[in-house]
């Protein structure tokens, strides 16, 4: 009666994940590093440019994607998409939009280096059991990541005439080159001087690292082409996907990735500690539009799971003996169906104010630069045109 853990295994980032430190296989817990410092090299990217023209209804409702199917989502993430791009879009029957993103995501972790525990953590790995270690390192350790850096550039093109905007779409849509290509804006800047058509601009981008340089600002067309060149020399990304790693792939570490519990009860451990986790991210987002008695009860609950020890719901009950296993699983099920409700009502919430704000044109107009720090800014769709 043994459950084996894996060696290696990809899993979504998380916020509280840092390359090195040490991560609880089943509980998610971040624990300190064990490591001695490493980098990883030879990390492969992938880069694409896309663009989507939004003139109408119809294509606003595809870009953001509160009415498009899971496939706008990035990833597994499940991030909605466009949440702080789509105030800056408007259309109407003067005005249309274009999106543009330049995306860049690594498709491999790199070469792995020789890991190596440091002088206490290898003292530790030689005197405490498995479970102590366990308690103290985690079980696994984060040994690298996949980032995804974005630039996302909006075009708000506003014409005199319902006529004039119609032939200017016709046009750019035929001849314009690749978008944020060399060429592009002296093109786009011609284009729709002839057409008399003026044209705001906005800039999102993902996180960058300049010493002591801020992104150039954004004014028109053409300035856009000189703040893709500082973001490119800047970015660093954000992390997607964290590989973990179980320290007995490590020769200086025994333990052992054979766990003495039945495969079906650690299936329940592993779901209910999945499940508090996910109850946890969406208390941090309901406390924002909720006031629910619920939620505090909530904190309480994951709170009180924080002290859990794994190992100790790994014995099957004695007979006559209470489950703890069970008696978490009941408690977690008292939340489950009153939170499913709550986000409901926050993502109808959301929906409605991200709508209503883009679709009626109420924001300030001008152009700037935003730089956006979170996981994931928008997923691509069916819908985008591909270079």
């Amino acid at each position: 009666m043994a459950t084996t853990l894996p060696t290696v295994k990809d899993v979504p980032w998380r916020s509280s994940y840092e390359v090195g430190r040490g991560v609880g296989w089943v509980s998610g817990r971040v624990r300190p590093t064990a490591l001695n410092p490493f980098t990883r090299t030879g990390v492969v990217s992938k880069t694409h440019t896309r663009h989507l023209w939004v003139s109408s209804k119809k294509d606003f409702e595809r870009l953001v994607g509160y009415h498009a199917d899971a496939s706008w989502r990035f990833g597994s993430l499940g991030v909605t998409g466009l949440t702080s791009v789509s105030p800056t879009i408007k259309y109407n029957d003067l005005t249309c939009s274009l999106v543009v993103t330049h995306e860049t995501v690594d498709t491999t972790f790199g070469t792995k280096p020789d890991y190596s525990l440091t002088k206490a953590s290898a003292h530790d790995a030689a005197t405490l059991s498995d479970s102590e270690f366990s308690d103290k390192y985690g079980d696994h350790f984060v040994s690298g990541c996949k980032r995804r850096s974005f630039f996302t550039a909006v075009y708000v093109c506003n014409a005199k005439t319902t006529h004039s905007l119609n032939d200017f779409l016709v046009v750019a849509k035929t001849n314009l080159p690749l978008p944020l290509s060399a060429g592009f804006s002296n093109q786009f800047h011609s284009m729709a001087t002839e057409h008399s058509v003026s044209v705001t601009v906005s800039v999102t981008m993902g996180e960058t690292r300049a010493p002591s340089s801020k992104a150039p600002s954004v004014h028109s067309i053409k300035s856009v082409d000189a703040c893709h060149a500082w973001y490119n020399k800047w970015k660093v990304g954000s992390p997607i996907t964290a590989e973990l790693t179980h320290y007995s792939t490590l020769e200086s570490c025994a333990l052992s990735p054979t766990m003495r519990v039945s495969a079906e009860r650690y299936a329940r451990i592993q779901t209910l500690f999945g499940c508090v986790r996910s109850l946890a991210d969406s208390y941090d987002l309901l406390r924002l539009t909720s006031k629910a008695p619920i939620l505090h009860d909530a904190c309480v609950f994951c709170t009180m799971m924080d002290t859990v020890r794994v190992q100790d719901l790994y014995p099957e009950p004695l007979s006559g003996e209470k489950d703890l296993l069970t008696k978490y699983e009941t408690k977690y099920r008292a939340f489950d169906s009153s939170f499913s409700k709550l986000m409901t009502q926050a993502e109808g919430v959301r929906e409605g104010q991200t709508g209503k704000a883009a679709v009626s044109g109420e924001t300030e107009e001008g152009a700037g630069v935003g730089v956006h720090h979170g996981d994931v800014e928008f997923g691509f769709g069916k819908n985008w045109i591909y270079e």
